[in-house]
Parts: C-alpha cells; sequence; structure tokens
C-alpha cells in the first residue's frame, strides 16, 4: 500500500501488529545477501476500503554480506482475500513474486 491513501495507510500501520502472531517467516541465503523475511496477516471489517477483508505487514531484513551494510523495508497490504481463501505462505510467496521483478527482496 503506498501512501497515497494516507488515511487509509495509517490506520493499517497503527493496527495492533505487535499483538498479531506471525503468519510466515523465511530465511535465504543468495546473490551476496542474506535475507529474513516476515509475514503477518489479520482480518478486520472495520479497514477504511471498499472489499478490504486482510491487513498485511510484510518486514524483509536484507544484510549485504560483501558490505556489511543492512536493509529493513516494511510495506503494508491490504487484500480482498479471507483468511479461509489463502494462507501467510501463499501470500508471501504472491508478495515475493510480485517484488521479485523490480529486485526487491
Amino acid at each position: 500500500m503506498k501512501k497515497n491513501h494516507p488515511g487509509l495507510y495509517t490506520q493499517v500501520r497503527n493496527l495492533p501488529w505487535r499483538d498479531i502472531p506471525l503468519g510466515h517467516r523465511s530465511r535465504d541465503h543468495a546473490r551476496h545477501r542474506d535475507e529474513i523475511r516476515q509475514l503477518k496477516a489479520a482480518a478486520f471489517s472495520d479497514l477504511d476500503y471498499p472489499g478490504a477483508r486482510q491487513a498485511v505487514q510484510a518486514v524483509w531484513w536484507q544484510r549485504d554480506l560483501s558490505t556489511g551494510k543492512l536493509t529493513i523495508e516494511r510495506v503494508y497490504l491490504i487484500t480482498s482475500l479471507s483468511v479461509f481463501d489463502t494462507t501467510c505462505t501463499e501470500l508471501a510467496t504472491w508478495i515475493r513474486g510480485h517484488w521479485g521483478n523490480r529486485g526487491a527482496p
């Protein structure tokens, strides 16, 4: 979710993410990087966007093994899929495939 919907972005960012259990975690070592990806998803009926059924928080930690530089990226998404339609692992696979085309983790 981009910040072009500031009210929705703030609403999703401020959800109680610390209380939501981790739904998916993966760790990879590739292209001179060590990467950890984590995803949390939760159903919320009061999201201020038509058709939104779940909010998602995806976090990537990426360490460049040649420089030691650590990059952390946190993104928030919404989906019209319910918790009965998809798993966190399926969401994580879709997100990674979507961003794989732009070179991001």
